[in-house]
C-alpha cells in the first residue's frame, strides 16, 4: 500500500487549516486584508511544498523497499534452488 496519496491528501487538508488561520490571525492585527491574504496565502504554500519534499521522499522510501524485498526474494530462491540441486545430485556423500 502506498503512503503518498493518504500523506498528499493530509497534506492539503492541513496547508488549508494553516493558510486560514494564518490569515485569521493576522486579521487581529491592524493591518489591511491583503496583507492578511498574503500571510495565509505564504502560510498555505509553505505547508504545501513542506508536504510535496516529504511526500517525494515518502515514495523514494517505497520504492527502496520494494526494491529490496525484491533482491532479499530472489537471493532466498536462488538458495533454495541450490539446495535442492545439492540434494538431488546426493550432496550429502
Amino acid at each position: 500500500m502506498s503512503l503518498f496519496l493518504p500523506w498528499n491528501e493530509l497534506m492539503r487538508r492541513v496547508a488549508v487549516a494553516v493558510g486560514a488561520g494564518a490569515a485569521l490571525i493576522a486579521l487581529l492585527q491592524p493591518v489591511p486584508v491583503w496583507v492578511a491574504c498574503l500571510r495565509g496565502g505564504i502560510a498555505w504554500a509553505a505547508v504545501r511544498l513542506t508536504g510535496w519534499f516529504i511526500g517525494l521522499v515518502l515514495r523514494q522510501v517505497e520504492v527502496l523497499e520494494r526494491q529490496q524485498a525484491e533482491r532479499e526474494a530472489r537471493a532466498l530462491w536462488e538458495a533454495d534452488q541450490a539446495a535442492q540441486t545439492q540434494s538431488a545430485s546426493g550432496g550429502n556423500a
